[in-house]
Order: structure tokens, then sequence, then C-alpha cells
């Protein structure tokens, strides 16, 4: 009785498995420390998303006053119960682009670690 792979092809087969787990390995990437989440999310589960690290996709609004603004982040513009977010960790000319292109609201991604309510802004990336 013949063996049903040779011991060439074995090898063959051996090399080529090795070099598919090396090309699925060299194209993976790593996963994003933050949780995608919603404005709905943040609110409805504040106590357990306390200290989580989050993306949350949503309208940004500055308020407060212009030389100083604080933003919040709301689902719709007409939503009223808004998520703050810290824009400290932000640069001056980040924070003045935003206020540029957002002052009526606009769509952006916030990055940063959730806390009592409040967004402490890693990144935040807007039109």
């Amino acid at each position: 009785m013949q063996p049903l792979i040779s011991g060439i092809w074995l090898v063959r087969l051996l090399m080529a498995g090795a070099l598919v787990a090396v090309l699925s390995a060299a194209g993976a990437q790593t996963p994003s420390p933050y949780k995608q989440v919603t404005v709905a999310e943040l609110r409805r589960d504040a106590a357990a998303m306390d200290g989580t690290k989050v993306e949350a996709l949503g309208i940004v609004i500055p308020v407060g006053m212009p030389a100083a603004p604080t933003l919040a982040l709301v689902t719709e513009s007409r939503d009223k119960q808004a998520v703050t977010i810290n824009s400290a960790k932000l640069s001056p000319q980040q924070m003045a682009d935003v206020v540029a292109k957002c002052g009526g609201g606009c769509r952006a991604k916030v990055r940063g670690t959730y806390s009592r309510g409040v967004i402490e802004a890693d990144s935040l990336i807007a039109p």
C-alpha cells in the first residue's frame, strides 16, 4: 500500500501552511483599545461604562463661552441629554478647528476614557 501523501508533498504542504500562517499574522491588525459605543449606551449604562476607553460617533456641539468652549456629544442636534467632552488633551489648534467647523454642530468621532458622564477626549475627528 502506498502512502497518500509522499514525504516531499508533506513538506510542501507544511511549508505552505507555515507561509499562510505567517502572511495571516503579518496582515492582522491589532484590535483597537477603544470600545465602539453610542451616546445612548453611554447614558443608559453610565456606571457600567465608568473607566472604559470608548469611541463614540455623534454630533459635537460647542457650548459655553467662545473663549473656553465646552463640547457636548449628542445623538442628534435636538437631543437634550448630552455627554460632555473634556477637551483638555486636545491641542488649541484642534479646538479652534472644531469650534470653527462645528459651531452649529457636526458629526464627529470622539475617542477617550468615559467617567461619570464625561469623555476625557484623547482625540476628536470632525470633517
